[in-house]
């Protein structure tokens, strides 16, 4: 991030961090999701999420999408890791 988009390690940081809000998102609503999916489909469609988020990251020429994408990489990550 700081190299790529020329902001400074403390927003950089601070993006990273959005990991979080996607890791928060998934533990409101696993009550819901583990019983609706069950754990071996959430896990698959954890990976897929994952994946693609990734790939958002890396590809992106655009600093908005960081945050969004690294919280969805936080959600994907944490279905995986039911």
């Amino acid at each position: 991030l700081h190299t790529g988009f020329g902001i400074g390690p403390g927003l950089a940081g601070a993006l990273t961090g959005a990991f979080g809000i996607g890791a928060l998102a998934y533990s409101l609503s696993a009550g819901w999701l583990v019983p609706h999916y069950g754990q071996t489909r959430l896990m698959g469609m954890g990976a897929i999420i994952l994946a693609t988020a990734f790939v958002a990251l890396a590809l992106s020429p655009w600093l908005v999408v960081i945050p969004l994408a690294t919280a969805i990489v936080g959600l994907g990550f944490y279905m995986v890791h039911n």
